[in-house]
């Protein structure tokens, strides 16, 4: 493997998993990051859809306040 895939490699395992996009923007921004790392229970680096409909509920009930 070369030094440039080893890099690429490690860039991608650092990036947050899209099912961390709370707001379904598109992108994972610092918010969608605290919050999804709070539902994600068995810190597995991505949401199921239990856990996500978890993050939503407890965000349309003021979880972020």
């Amino acid at each position: 493997m070369t030094q440039t895939k080893l890099n690429e490699r490690r860039k991608q395992e650092l990036r947050p998993h899209i099912t961390y996009d709370i707001d379904g923007d598109g992108v994972v921004g610092g918010k969608d990051l605290v919050i999804a790392k709070w539902f994600d229970s068995d810190g597995k680096g991505y949401l199921t859809n239990e856990e996500k409909e978890k993050a939503l509920n407890a965000i349309k009930n003021g979880y972020e306040n």
